[in-house]
């Protein structure tokens, strides 16, 4: 999920930005992917809490880590 979320930031942040961006985006995942258990949603993969929460967060986030250079 870490890697998600740069994917969309990584030519705009700096690098503190992208390590405290995977740690949230890696919180996110386990709340997500317990969150998909809890609903009784089946995804063998957990591709539904890493591609979607962490993309959506990622794109949210470089609005608030990228770097005005």
């Amino acid at each position: 999920s870490g890697l998600v979320i740069v994917t969309c930031m990584c030519g705009f942040v700096d690098p503190w930005a992208a390590v405290v961006c995977s740690a949230i985006a890696g919180a996110l995942y386990a709340a997500g992917s317990w969150l998909l258990l809890r609903c009784g949603i089946d995804d063998p993969l957990d591709s539904s809490a890493v591609h979607l929460g962490s993309g959506m967060l990622g794109s949210i986030m470089v609005a608030f880590v990228a770097n005005p250079k």
